[in-house]
């Protein structure tokens, strides 16, 4: 899955790595950090946070399509820090805001 999400969202810091969260940005360092992943079923949910312009938190559903091998994003949110563990439980849960 780790190749997966890297193809999708390109480089990123695993968490608590150092990354770009401001306009003042290091060369060679990501402008993106996975927070964290989480599973039920077959849908993960990833949060990321990116920087450098307007940082945000995405969070984001991955369905596993394991009988067809596929994965499809069936859903992505830009939240704030303060909204991010209940967004992540309503997306978890499939609920639609």
């Amino acid at each position: 899955m780790s190749t997966e999400i890297r193809e999708r969202f390109g480089p990123f810091s695993w968490p608590g790595g150092l990354f770009n969260p401001t306009d003042v940005a290091q060369a060679g360092v990501p402008t993106r950090r996975l927070i964290n992943v989480w599973r039920t079923g077959e849908r993960w949910v990833l949060a990321i946070e990116q920087g450098v312009r307007g940082y945000h938190i995405s969070v984001v559903a991955l369905d596993v399509e394991t009988d067809r091998n596929c994965v499809r994003q069936s859903e992505k949110r830009t939240v704030f820090p303060g909204d991010l563990c209940a967004t992540v439980a309503d997306v978890l849960a499939g609920r639609v805001p």
